[in-house]
């Protein structure tokens, strides 16, 4: 017996395609304005404002690209395709939001809090590859997947001594 999908397939997979070119034109975007042109800061911005906005927009998208790709995944079995290319898409972002917290810790130096926002940023790019393969092998567990690399990361974090790390390298850029 074949399972019918609750929802109309022509329903998910407009949906899906619809922001899939959205994010497609999006990290085009970020590639060739923020990659490409070896990174200017925008007027009236500082370097602060910029980091920080990127992060929190990264951590909004991330958020809803995890709802999208759960729930178009579980209610429309073909558009793994699309929820693939918007997973790959947002690895783009989360480029992005590195790239500019890196130009904020290079022209300010290494805090705790900025070491944990790369941390964070490692974390999501982890989760991401468990909803990529969640998304090919619909009997991978997710939540144990996220569990684990939640778990995984905080022990590292823990036992990276932080504050050394930020001394250590806002001592090597002094020198």
């Amino acid at each position: 017996p074949v399972e019918t999908p609750a929802f109309p397939a022509a329903i998910g997979i407009t949906v899906a395609a619809t922001i899939s070119v959205v994010y497609v034109f999006f990290c085009f975007i970020q590639i060739v304005y923020l990659f490409g042109e070896l990174m200017q800061l925008p007027s009236g911005y500082t370097y602060a404002r910029y980091a920080r906005e990127g992060f929190f927009q990264l951590l909004f998208v991330c958020i809803l690209n995890v709802i999208i790709v759960l729930l178009g995944s579980e209610l429309f079995r073909i558009l793994n395709a699309f929820l693939i290319l918007i997973t790959l898409c947002t690895y783009v972002m989360i480029a992005s939001s590195a790239y500019r917290m890196g130009l904020y810790v290079s022209e300010y130096g290494l805090t705790a809090t900025r070491l944990c926002v790369f941390w964070a940023l490692g974390v999501i790019a982890l989760f991401m590859l468990g909803v990529i393969l969640s998304i090919c092998k619909p009997a991978f567990s997710l939540f144990r997947y996220g569990i684990i690399v939640i778990g995984v990361c905080y022990l590292v974090l823990a036992f990276a001594r932080p504050d050394y790390l930020v001394a250590r390298y806002n001592t090597v850029c002094m020198e």
